[in-house]
């Protein structure tokens, strides 16, 4: 795209992995990258011409610790998570706030990203006896997890991350993911929802809002500035301000990261709803 169509401005990627690697590529051809859903801490700082309008990992991890200690009343929890950049993340952030909160990790362990098949793994959290699980995990994985571990007789609370947040869910786990499933999201605004319905005829994944919203934003700073220059669309991003979009309040610190709130959404009646 950069050298044979002359690209200047890329809205992606979707993993953290993809942005490590794509950020100097794009820094050395003076390109904007701006991810609708990268939320690695190994990101921040890698790029002076690189956003993101994701939800990243350590608010999420922390958020999430607070929720299972404060309103959950949970002291002890398990911890499966993604071997990834991502999901090592939200681990290390929330097994922090946890155990600072004064909670115990009863197991943790790992899973790979082409997993299927839990029931080796599943036994270890089962006997540890954890009612709450912190799954970060993207929408097919969890829903695998929650079945799997349901035919071994082990029914608890999971805990996950916005990127769990996806029709997969609730296809694989059925009526074992209501009431069951928490996450960290952010708060969709219900005009998004109705315009998303209408035309796709369907309910809006989690990063459809977030990725409408890196589209907006990009097409109003080029029309404010009248320019598409990266340097020029750099310095308006920085300083926007009070922008609210179809996944909420975003603004951009100094290494790009984005300034947003988190809310809880849990699985309902074969449905996301916000909590």
């Amino acid at each position: 795209m950069i050298n044979s169509e002359g690209v200047k401005i890329i809205i992606g990627p979707i993993s953290s992995a993809n942005a490590l690697a794509m950020i100097p590529v794009t820094e050395a051809a003076g390109v904007l990258l701006l991810s609708p859903s990268a939320s690695s801490p190994e990101i921040t700082g890698k790029g002076k011409l690189f956003f993101r309008t994701s939800v990243l990992s350590k608010p999420q991890g922390r958020k999430a610790a607070r929720y299972i200690f404060k309103t959950l009343k949970s002291n002890r929890v398990s911890i499966f998570y993604l071997n990834d950049e991502t999901g090592r993340g939200y681990t290390e952030f929330f097994e922090e706030e946890f155990v600072k909160l004064g909670g115990t990790i009863a197991v943790k362990d790992s899973y790979e990203k082409t997993a299927e098949d839990f029931s080796a793994q599943i036994p270890k959290f089962k006997d540890a006896g954890a009612e709450v699980i912190y799954v970060p995990a993207v929408p097919r994985t969890l829903g695998l997890i929650i079945k799997q571990a349901h035919e071994l007789g082990y029914d608890p609370i999971f805990i996950t991350n916005y990127g769990s947040e996806g029709q997969d869910v609730i296809t694989l786990a059925g009526d074992l993911a209501n009431d069951r499933v928490f996450l960290t999201s952010v708060r969709i605004s219900p005009d998004f929802i109705k315009n998303y319905r209408t035309r796709y005829r369907k309910e809006p994944e989690i990063f459809a809002p977030i990725a409408y919203d890196a589209l907006s934003i990009l097409a109003k700073v080029i029309a404010d500035k009248n320019s598409t220059d990266p340097a020029v669309l750099e310095t308006a991003l920085r300083s926007l301000q009070g922008y609210t979009g179809a996944s909420g309040k975003i603004a951009f610190d100094k290494n790009g990261d984005p300034v947003r709130g988190i809310s809880f959404r849990k699985v309902a009646n074969g449905a996301f709803q916000e909590l």
